[in-house]
């Protein structure tokens, strides 16, 4: 998702994905994402603990896509 996207959902509540290793590499996008308070933030494919805090901080869910267990 490039940040120009967020917030063009023409009014509707959305929620946002992102690869959580990618959003390590631009976490901004996390508070542009924060500010539309979404539906809920997805997050998928690496540690989520960096970024848990500051959702929950925003009061918007989180939804963790789970790979393995192990």
């Amino acid at each position: 998702m490039a940040a120009s996207q967020i917030g063009e959902n023409d009014g509707a509540r959305v929620g946002y994905g992102f690869i959580t290793w990618s959003l390590a590499r631009n976490p901004g996008l996390l508070d542009t994402a924060l500010a539309q308070q979404p539906a809920t933030i997805m997050l998928s494919f690496g540690d989520l603990t960096p970024f848990a805090d500051r959702i929950r901080a925003a009061g918007v869910p989180l939804t963790a896509q789970v790979q393995t267990v192990t």
